[in-house]
């Protein structure tokens, strides 16, 4: 909490305190609102659960005197994170969401909805955090000559137990099975996939008990493909002997590693398989069905397997699989800001902008003082950041953050601040921003700072007074917390 140079805001401040932790769905006029049957609703598609807790809210004015403009404050610390009708946030703590509303006429509403943080218990561990859920499918056989039977079970790790379980055996997206461990029949040729190969391609669907859905489809290492795909290949009568070549993912920036699988139809179970990469390499006969090769360079490569039957002396080769590298791409980052400077308070609303990195990236903002004995800082020489500089945050992780500029840092005249971002991407690429200068301008009106009437200070915390509100019958807890 600042103390403000003049005495209404604090009145304001103190209203605030108490409205942040009143709880609930609300909606509430602030000045301005409330006239002429102006209104508002706000829904979400959950209100609690286990930390890390994703939820999207929604806002529905009624009345009012359209186009609307919306203003969201998701975890209560006074700076707006988004100015579109809907968002979604994700909670690791006890929060209330809030949301602000004008419409045309230069009227505001605002509503509220408490967000409360369970412990985590079932199948996706202990704690407070539930991991992501995930999909994949165990099959046995993967390939047979019709008719023939397939004996499935699920493969899921995290969300929370227990499951519901939904089968699509043909990938048509008409679910077949409902049960957890179904045997299927396949009686049918499936579809094509290349000359005398044919095969269905069956999705799970898994639904836990807070209602998260995935499937097998997912693509967690965001290679272009789906990462639990498995393939049922169909055989004829008149395929003895047959092998089918698989690569995880097909395409990519080199270098590229690819993950190679084979899989069998008919004989024996001495089998031995060597790999023809298409870039000059081939692998040794070995037993496993599994083997990884990294392409160097870009290209496109044609690939395939030959399985060799030992026992029976007879080898049959996949149809080709073409695998494409492409070339690497420099990865790059500039930052955009609505607004270049303000009359302190103001918001300005960042975005960064990478280019080529690979997800996830991380990111890491900074707000400087714009320094003249450090006109070109490198991040191993940063400027620093006024004591008396209100800034919140000064610091963020937020790829698209919103920053409160609430002083010009004890200057009689405008202040200059510097924004930059520092982006880390999956494969450890740093990428560092321009400097993004911000000019924090006194507030027109005179006060008793020569100019600058809202002027905020930090005041020395000397202890904090915690209490918790709520905590009945389908009230949740509030934890609030203020310096005394």
């Amino acid at each position: 909490m600042f103390r403000i140079a003049r005495a209404w805001p604090i009145v304001l401040i103190g209203l605030l305190f108490l409205g942040a932790c009143s709880g609930g769905s609300s909606t509430t006029p602030i000045p301005g609102g409330g006239q002429g049957g102006f209104d508002l609703r706000i829904t979400t598609d959950k209100t609690h659960g286990p930390a890390p807790l994703t939820v999207s809210f929604f806002v529905t004015p009624s009345g009012g005197t359209a186009p609307y403009t919306y203003a969201w404050d998701f975890n209560d610390d006074g700076v707006i994170d988004s100015n579109a009708p809907s968002g979604q946030f994700t909670f690791q703590a006890d929060t209330i969401a809030r949301v602000t509303v004008t419409d045309s006429a230069s009227r505001s509403m605002s509503t509220s909805q408490s967000i409360t943080i369970t412990p985590a218990t079932g199948g996706g561990g202990t704690g407070g955090t539930v991991q992501p859920l995930v999909v994949r499918i165990n099959a046995s056989p993967q390939i047979g000559r019709l008719p023939f039977d397939v004996q499935f079970s699920p493969a899921v790790s995290g969300g929370r137990a227990p499951y519901q379980f939904a089968w699509d055996f043909e990938g048509d997206g008409r679910y077949d099975e409902f049960t957890q461990n179904p045997l299927h029949r396949y009686s049918q040729i499936g579809q094509k996939i290349a000359d005398n190969h044919y095969g269905f391609f069956p999705v799970l669907k898994v639904t836990d008990s807070r209602g998260v859905t995935e499937t097998n489809l997912q693509d967690l290492d965001e290679s272009g493909g789906p990462d639990g795909q498995i393939e049922i290949t169909t055989l004829t009568a008149e395929q003895s002997f047959y092998v089918v070549a698989f690569a995880n993912p097909q395409a990519g920036q080199a270098p590229l590693t690819v993950e190679f699988t084979a899989n069998i139809g008919g004989g024996s179970s001495n089998i031995s398989y060597s790999w023809d990469f298409g870039d000059n390499t081939q692998s040794n006969p070995s037993t496993s069905s599994l083997v990884t090769h990294t392409y160097q360079t870009a290209g496109t490569y044609i690939a395939h397997v030959t399985a060799h039957d030992n026992d029976s002396n007879l080898s049959t080769t996949s149809a080709p699989l073409t695998v494409t590298a492409t070339e690497g791409q420099p990865f790059d980052l500039t930052i955009t800001a609505d607004v270049s400077s303000g009359q302190v308070p103001f918001v300005v609303n960042f975005e960064a902008h990478p280019v080529n990195g690979q997800e996830p990236i991380q990111y890491e903002w900074n707000v400087f003082d714009n320094d003249p004995a450090n006109p070109n800082p490198t991040p191993g020489n940063p400027p620093t950041l006024k004591g008396q500089a209100v800034v919140t945050p000064s610091f963020t992780q937020r790829k698209d953050p919103a920053i409160h500029f609430g002083n010009t840092a004890g200057d009689a005249g405008a202040h200059e601040y510097r924004v930059r971002v520092a982006a880390t991407d999956a494969l450890g690429s740093q990428r560092v921003s321009e400097f993004m200068i911000i000019t924090a301008l006194p507030h027109s009106e005179p006060g008793p700072r020569g100019g600058n009437a809202y002027t905020a200070e930090r005041p020395e915390v000397v202890d904090f007074t915690t209490f918790i509100s709520g905590g009945g019958d389908g009230v949740p807890l509030t934890r609030c917390s203020r310096a005394t």
